[in-house]
């Protein structure tokens, strides 16, 4: 199967939960922040930066570097070795989250009283801690399932189940009026019985090891290394996201918490394609890199960034052009303050996903230079992100998160494609980008013709509808497919439409 075929074939099975996610999970946020207002999400946004923050702090590199090695030793046939990555990680994982809950634990009634704000909200902590646990150890499976190529698991694990799970407990316990507490809860339960879910995935990778039960433990020198590296990136970045949410509640208030949230959730839903694509390509990158092949890594990566943009246009389109009204599906109060940070956003979102999974080219390609680079980069890019945001934050208010976020993103792509052009003579440009700009500009100009008289939500989500159907509809019209385009199309005809006329 070519290579286009095998990251087709798995990026439409994410594209469905990926769908799924959009439509109800959007959905669903909007239900959320109608019922906890923008201060209620902005708690609970608090909340979660701490968490997450923890969470990136004990997390050790741990999982990225079962993502990292899991495919390089399985092709090996070096199955010690990925039966002891799995098992020793998850064991460290569960011994920290485990430590980490009990001694925030026995704090908690040191740590209540020192913000008058948070003192009425000790319960929603005491519930929110279970989350570093599950969190530490779902992320973890989820990155050994993507070594595993098992793509169909992690998405109805995280995309269906989960997020099913989440809306079930969380609109009854909000219709009865519990609030962010009951919101906690729903994302503990939900995220518990994903965790269930992706150990039984693992548990049936590991079974299909030959004599497992038999194998000795081992360590190599070079997990170590690379953990060390993904845990430094962790150091060097995990303040950044409390910084800016604790940040803006002591300058704009709680609520303003809750706008940035709504407006880097709409940004971060084109990165949904981004995500997609990084869950397959990644370990396909390692296995290439593992057989020196980086023809092929630079072909995944062109390939994976054409793929990714011509999905993320039409909705970055939507939301530049129907900002106002999208936010205002949320609350009036929304679409006063949010427009221009989102925007900023999306912007800065734009700019990611043109430079591609260029991060995962250089992580997964195993220079220890190359990663030390990115490193440093990292470190510029997040003292950059840093200042910019407590200098624009205290000037300009929530825009300024955009203007930081914007300038950040900038710096670190830009950096990071100079690092892989020299180091990998890996490049960004292929011809075939050319093909974006047409399309770009005829869907620009029907959806500002849209914008004249559609506000309503039935109005935008068919508008949404009309500017992929416009976009790919030109795309294919004025340029038609290429070659990777055409292997995935006789692919799918080969698989659907044959298999189709054999069964009649």
């Amino acid at each position: 199967m070519s290579t286009s075929s095998k990251v087709a074939g798995q990026s439409s099975i994410f594209l469905a939960g990926n769908v799924f996610t959009l439509v109800f999970g959007f959905i669903f946020q909007i239900y959320l922040a109608r019922n906890l207002g923008a201060e209620g999400l902005g708690v609970f946004g608090l909340l979660e930066s701490v968490i997450g923050s923890i969470v990136a702090l004990l997390g050790l590199g741990i999982a990225q570097t079962a993502l990292r090695f899991l495919p390089e030793h399985m092709v090996r046939q070096e199955y010690a070795k990925a039966y002891s990555l799995i098992k020793g990680g998850a064991s460290i994982l569960t011994f920290l989250g485990a430590l980490a809950v009990a001694v925030i634990i026995m704090l908690l009634p040191w740590l209540m009283p020192l913000s008058a704000d948070f003192g009425v909200y000790s319960k929603e902590v005491l519930s929110a801690v279970l989350l570093i646990p599950l969190g530490l150890l779902l992320y973890f499976f989820s990155q050994v399932l993507r070594g595993f190529y098992d793509v169909r698991h992690i998405v109805f694990g995280t995309s269906f189940l989960q997020l099913t799970v989440k809306l079930m407990v969380a609109m009854p316990v909000l219709w009865f009026g519990y609030g962010v507490l009951g919101y906690i809860w729903a994302v503990v339960v939900s995220t518990t019985i994903a965790l269930g879910w992706m150990l039984l995935g693992v548990r049936k990778h590991l079974s299909k090891i030959p004599d497992a039960s038999k194998l000795v433990r081992v360590n190599d020198h070079q997990w170590q290394a690379y953990s060390r590296i993904m845990y430094g990136f962790a150091l060097l970045q995990f303040w950044v996201a409390p910084l800016e949410r604790f940040l803006v509640g002591y300058i704009a208030g709680v609520g303003a918490v809750g706008i940035v949230m709504i407006c880097k959730l709409l940004a971060s839903l084109p990165g949904i394609f981004l995500q997609m694509f990084l869950s397959i390509v990644a370990p396909m990158m390692s296995a290439a890199n593992a057989l020196g092949n980086i023809e092929e890594v630079e072909h995944i990566y062109q390939m994976t960034t054409d793929w990714l943009v011509r999905l993320s246009l039409p909705l970055i389109i939507f939301l530049m052009i129907f900002t106002t009204p999208t936010l205002r599906l949320f609350r009036e109060e929304f679409a006063l303050t949010g427009s221009l940070l989102l925007r900023l956003l999306l912007l800065a979102q734009l700019i990611n996903l043109l430079c591609g999974p260029i991060g995962n080219v250089l992580n997964m390609c195993g220079f220890e230079k190359k990663l030390f680079q990115i490193s440093i980069v990292s470190v510029v890019s997040v003292a950059l992100t840093a200042g910019t945001l407590i200098v624009a934050v205290y000037l300009l208010g929530i825009v300024g998160v955009g203007l930081s976020v914007l300038l950040g993103t900038a710096y670190s792509n830009l950096a990071s494609l100079k690092a892989a052009q020299v180091g990998l003579q890996i490049r960004w440009w292929n011809p075939r980008y050319m093909h974006w700009l047409l399309p770009l500009l005829i869907t620009v100009c029907v959806a500002l013709l849209l914008s004249l008289y559609v506000a309503q939500p039935l109005g935008l989500a068919v508008s949404i509808c009309i500017l992929y159907l416009v976009f790919h509809a030109s795309q294919w019209l004025i340029h038609g497919f290429n070659i990777d385009d055409q292997e995935v199309w006789m692919s799918l005809r080969s698989k659907y439409l044959t298999g189709a006329r054999e069964r009649l």
